[in-house]
């Protein structure tokens, strides 16, 4: 958020008779208030408090032109404080450029105004110029140190702003080194301490919950404040990720907005079943999604998405968006408005694809635009939202005795709850054309990095050790990470180059890579999802490691499904002994293979047309 020095600051919120009169006659008082700026009549103070109740009264186009009047024609010495406050209402009009002239003026006329600091830097970070905006806070925060005590609000402010935008742009380590910093000045910041964890998490800085990282930081609060995401890849217990969702939802959303749907049933000939997500394109939820939407039931469901995803111009998207009968893109509305077109299309079942991953809209369900509403594949855990009636799941990954940690009542499908299918790939490429060694045997594990862990690692190098001729293949997501598992991979007796690191590309080279490999290694205690679902439908076998929690039992429900159970382990030793045996084994791996691709061809389980029915008959269920 920008600072903003508000402009009833001055004024008296008793003295409502002054207020009226007013907002009652907005033309008389700016037609005023030109003639006394006019004449050098009109002070800043007044000009404030003239600004507030207009703003109120939906005046703020004349406001901002009193603004600029008043600063053409004033002499006075506090110029700079109406420049910021005129920064503030054009950056609140989305008039960015304007904005960011407003602030750099501030700052010509009195250097050390931090507060203008702060705001162009968020005008700034609006305006696309990334750069520049991180430079204005490193130099704001830079002055603020010698302010001491007096600064230091405005320092945590630039600090954290630095650590924000920095994660955003993927500048990992530049960020964690802003947060760590503004802890070591107030560790008390849970939001701050949030991202300082899952930075650490991202870039593979293990141990993750380093109680000398940062002084005054204990590894209680480390924990407290993990976030829900970062919980599913820290521990294996389903106690936690309910402690995290819960701390997590109290913390965010606390608000009580009027809920518009609750209760309500409604009586249409076709069932509407809504789609609320930011992910419907080139995304590891939305690549599960067009093959399985495409055997909707039109004659006894109507499906409409509510589409805030970004337009990455893909094939796949438009693929994607032409399997429902109604599209709204609604990235530009605010949760009130986005709660409001939901509820006015009476859509009996909402289907949110977030839950507690990155892009949820919160403000939109604590709304209750649609009687029902049900999280389907975003968050492999437990939301502790109060407002999410059912999860899609199956009983292996979700089995009854974590039902406990959960506030969704489970809808369970008759096969696994992520979709497997056949996956299509760009052909012709071999091991060359990825950096592998011909003859090597080739484990992978394709799954994010902020998903690998310190033990799980551990137990990768002991199979790589027992397996001399083999390498491991990962994703290069970003430098820091994979110079931190080169090292880890040393101090635990493996050579770093048998490590190969695999760029982002494009989703037919992905898919292609999977060719190429011999055994999938998958994490644990987050599964691959998504990830299991391409190696799989690749028709490349799978290593899992099954444990307590949903997310960690992802995996193991789609070989579950295919009846390949041999490759769920149950322990870290039953795994390692499973993939240092499949090392060796290559006829083994071939019959594997095969097994796995005749139950995507013929199982009735992989059929996409079947999830549909399956899925639409649950939703069917919760809507009666």
């Amino acid at each position: 958020m920008s600072i903003k020095l508000s402009p009833m600051e001055t004024s008296d919120p008793t003295d409502t008779n002054a207020s009226t009169q007013t907002v009652a006659e907005p033309d008389i008082q700016i037609d005023m208030a030109r003639r006394h700026i006019a004449s050098d009549e009109l002070s800043l103070l007044q000009l404030i408090e003239l600004a507030g109740p207009l703003s109120a009264a939906g005046r703020e186009d004349d406001v901002i032109d009193l603004y600029r009047r008043w600063i053409h024609g004033t002499r006075s010495e506090h110029k700079y404080i109406a420049l910021f406050n005129l920064g503030v209402m054009l950056g609140d009009a989305g008039r960015t450029a304007e904005a960011i002239e407003c602030y750099r003026d501030a700052l010509r006329l009195n250097a050390g105004f931090a507060q203008a600091a702060i705001n162009l830097g968020r005008q700034l970070e609006a305006n696309g110029e990334i750069d520049a905006a991180l430079g204005t806070w490193r130099e704001a925060e830079q002055s603020l140190q010698s302010q001491g005590a007096d600064g230091l609000e405005l320092r945590l402010m630039a600090l954290n702003s630095i650590g924000r935008v920095a994660e955003q742009v993927r500048r990992y380590e530049e960020a964690e080194q802003a947060l760590a910093a503004s802890l070591a000045l107030r560790p008390g910041q849970p939001d701050v301490i949030q991202h300082w964890v899952h930075l650490r998490q991202k870039q593979c800085e293990w141990p993750v919950y380093d109680a000398s990282a940062v002084p005054g930081l204990i590894e209680n609060a480390m924990l407290v404040n993990t976030s829900p995401l970062a919980m599913l890849s820290a521990f294996d217990d389903p106690a936690l990720q309910m402690m995290a969702s819960r701390s997590f939802v109290q913390r965010k959303f606390s608000e009580q907005p009027a809920l518009i749907a609750h209760g309500r049933r409604y009586a249409h000939r076709r069932l509407r079943i809504g789609y609320l997500g930011g992910n419907l394109c080139v995304h590891a939820v939305g690549l599960l999604l067009a093959d399985i939407l495409e055997h909707q039931d039109r004659e006894r469901f109507e499906s409409f998405a509510f589409c805030y995803s970004p337009d990455d111009g893909s094939a796949y998207r438009a693929r994607l968006l032409a399997t429902f009968d109604h599209v709204y893109r609604v990235a530009s509305l605010n949760d009130a408005q986005l709660a409001q077109l939901i509820a006015e299309h009476e859509i009996d079942v909402l289907v949110d694809l977030h839950s507690l991953s990155d892009g949820v809209r919160a403000g939109v369900l604590m709304r209750r635009p649609a009687p029902v509403q049900v999280a389907w594949l975003g968050f492999i855990g437990p939301s502790a939202m109060p407002w999410i009636d059912h999860v899609i799941a199956d009983r292996y990954a979700l089995p009854e005795a974590q039902l406990p940690f959960y506030s969704e009542k489970p809808l369970y499908l008759s096969r696994a709850v992520l979709p497997l299918c056949r996956r299509e790939s760009t052909p012709g490429k071999r091991r060359a054309d990825f950096g592998l060694p011909e003859h090597a045997f080739v484990y992978a594990s394709f799954n994010n990095i902020y998903k690998l862990n310190q033990r799980m690692f551990g137990s990768w190098m002991r199979i790589l050790n027992k397996t001399p001729e083999s390498v491991l293949w990962l994703l290069d997501d970003n430098p820091l990470a994979t110079k931190n598992l080169r090292e880890q991979a040393v101090k635990l007796g493996v050579d770093s180059s048998r490590l190969i690191f695999a760029p982002r590309v494009s989703i037919g080279d992905y898919l292609s890579r999977f060719q190429c490999a011999d055994l999938f290694l998958d994490n644990h205690p987050y599964n691959a999802g998504s990830t299991a679902a391409d190696a799989l439908g690749s028709g490349l076998p799978l290593l899992t490691l099954s444990g307590l929690t949903f997310v960690s039992r992802m995996a193991g429900s789609m070989l579950n499904t295919i009846g390949v159970r041999e490759l769920v382990a149950s322990s870290v030793g039953e795994y390692e002994s499973i993939a240092t045996e499949l090392g060796r084994d290559m006829q083994k791996l071939s019959e594997l293979r095969k097994r796995i691709r005749k139950a995507l061809d013929t199982n009735p389980v992989c059929d996409p047309k079947n999830y549909m029915k399956d899925l639409e008959s649950l939703l069917e269920s919760v809507a009666a």
